[in-house]
């Protein structure tokens, strides 16, 4: 088969694509941060007999106090911390307190 080159660039003709503005991003507020942790400890949503609350608490807390895109956060791994620790005042999951981590330098 003979191959042929293309005689125009269709990029030409395409509008730029524009992602949303800063102005129309909303930082939700401490109060309603706080009453999603608060929903997230105090519920639960078991699959596979595992409760996925307290990882959601841990994302939503990155996103929030370090202010990560998210798909940046959904891409963090394990081993992009360099140290992680939690602290717990029982033993189920729910009863988490805080977290402590530092993530690694690239």
């Amino acid at each position: 088969t003979e191959k042929k080159l293309v005689a125009t660039n269709i990029l030409e003709y395409a509008d730029n694509i524009r992602t949303k503005t800063k102005s129309s991003y909303r930082i939700i507020p401490k109060e309603e941060f706080d009453a999603i942790i608060n929903y997230l400890k105090t519920h639960k949503s078991v699959r596979s007999g595992v409760n996925n609350y307290p990882k959601y608490v841990l994302m939503f807390s990155l996103l929030y106090y370090t202010g990560i895109r998210l798909g940046e956060c959904l891409a963090l791994q394990y081993d992009d911390f360099e140290f992680f620790s939690y602290f717990k005042k029982g033993e189920e999951p729910e009863d988490m307190i805080f977290w402590i981590f530092q993530v690694r330098k690239t």
